[in-house]
């Protein structure tokens, strides 16, 4: 599921373009590709640009890290 999602936004991001004026979409989804691609370094394993259940479940203490960590950057 999140392989295909990733592909689908991959798709939409190489429509849009990446020129160097980006728009806000643009910018955007440029970001979230970027995040996207950081969370593939983290948490996948065996690099086969998905992240299966059990590599969270190797990583949850992380990944429960991350998310409080990002949680709390968000209400500041």
């Amino acid at each position: 599921m999140f392989l295909d999602n990733y592909h689908e936004l991959l798709g939409i991001i190489k429509k849009l373009g990446a020129g160097s004026d980006l728009g806000k979409v643009n910018k955007a989804l440029k970001d979230l590709n970027e995040k996207a691609d950081e969370f593939l370094e983290i948490y996948d394993e065996n690099h086969n640009k998905e992240v299966d259940i059990s590599e969270l479940i190797e990583k949850r203490t992380e990944l429960a890290k991350d998310l409080a960590k990002d949680k709390k950057e968000s209400r500041s």
